[in-house]
């Protein structure tokens, strides 16, 4: 545990241990050496406890897994009722396989999924929480304000973290969830024009990556994340290629877990050979360390450009529209986008107005040759009436 100030502050950042061994970097908020020490030892201290009751729990179900194997295998005593599991476990357990499989994503959103799950689900037994009870916690979240989907995403997690406990053998039952509304996919592009003037209102920031971060990821598709994560390594300007990872020794990770490969054009060559290219280490970078976080920054930039309620994960949604409408097929966008099943790029299919022609086409070649063989068929029959 250390604190030091930060070049160009006076205010302390603590490094500390969290309790799974990482170093973790937090600003303590003041000036005062003795108080930003105090802070790191608490936060260090806590970290440890944590560390200590995930042991203590792990032990616990592991000792149990042990007995009912005893019991199984020399008693005969096979299927046994499961003893009741707390929500608070089994959300751990998941909560742990979630920070190892994608530890962006986890500190990003499902730590606050999780926050929320456990304040209606904190105290109860996994095996109490039925359809009932997860169609009241959907009724009551609208009803305190919070929007249909993001109580979907919501139930999502908590059925993730069921079906784990259920699938490890802790839960007699897989969870059945209630029927929800199917929600509108929200998607929003921008124009040639919009994009002009948002690189424009982003270009008078004083961060020069910003421009180069949003042409980029119109060009590739490639999510925030995956382009912050970007490295050098993954970057073949001689074949016009490059390679969102899924590198945990480097510790990027793409969304679904799988890397992907896409040819890049020349303005995304231009792009990258701007920015410098070396052998290894992040694209997009400030005095060699990479970027954490450019939220604030483009928010502000689209907020000057008059685009209201755009987020930059719209601009992969720009690659789309753009590729669709250019009459690029369905399969080809997703595969250049990374989806996993072509139902999500479905979503963009309206925007090829001519999408359905080459099929109209095809069946009006049928009907004209139908018709032109009936008639003959009719000429024939009225030659032989006659």
């Amino acid at each position: 545990m250390q604190v030091y100030q930060q070049k160009g502050t006076t205010k302390y950042t603590a490094v500390y241990r969290d309790e799974n061994g990482r170093r973790i970097r937090k600003a303590t908020g003041t000036s005062n050496t003795t108080e930003a020490e105090a802070l790191a030892k608490k936060w260090e201290a806590e970290a440890s406890e944590s560390a200590a009751r995930m042991a203590e729990q792990t032990k616990a179900l592991e000792s149990k897994a042990r007995m009912e194997e005893f019991l199984a295998e020399y008693l005969g005593k096979k299927n046994l009722p499961k003893s009741p599991i707390p929500f608070a476990d089994a959300m751990l357990t998941y909560a742990k396989h979630q920070k190892r499989k994608n530890l962006n994503s986890f500190q990003k959103s499902t730590r606050f999924r999780l926050e929320t799950l456990t304040k209606h689900f904190g105290e109860r037994m996994a095996g109490d929480i039925d359809k009932a009870a997860i169609r009241k916690y959907i009724s009551d979240r609208v009803d305190a304000g919070v929007a249909p989907a993001t109580a979907k995403r919501e139930v999502n997690v908590l059925l993730a973290i069921l079906n784990m406990a259920y699938e490890d053998g802790l839960l007699d039952a897989k969870p059945i969830a209630p029927r929800m509304a199917k929600m509108e996919s929200r998607k929003k592009w921008l124009t040639v024009e919009q994009e002009e003037q948002l690189c424009r209102c982003a270009s008078k920031r004083a961060r020069k990556h910003l421009v180069p971060l949003i042409k980029l990821a119109i060009d590739t598709g490639g999510r925030r994340g995956e382009l912050l994560g970007l490295d050098w390594k993954y970057v073949d300007l001689g074949n016009e290629r490059l390679t969102f990872a899924n590198d945990p020794e480097l510790g990027i990770r793409t969304k679904n877990g799988s890397s992907r490969t896409v040819r890049v054009n020349a303005r995304a060559i231009a792009i990258l050979i701007s920015l410098g290219p070396k052998e290894s280490g992040p694209v997009f970078a400030i005095k060699g360390k990479p970027i954490g976080d450019i939220k604030h920054g483009f928010r502000s930039a689209c907020e000057k450009a008059g685009l209201a309620d755009f987020r930059f994960h719209d601009l992969r949604h720009t690659t789309a529209s753009r590729l669709i409408q250019g009459g690029v097929s369905l399969f080809a966008v997703a595969d250049f986008l990374g989806h996993k099943d072509v139902t999500m790029t479905k979503d963009y299919s309206h925007l090829a107005d001519d999408y359905q022609a080459e099929i109209v086409k095809v069946f009006n070649q049928r009907d004209k040759a139908d018709c032109h063989s009936s008639v003959i068929t009719l000429a024939d029959h009225n030659r032989s009436a006659a």
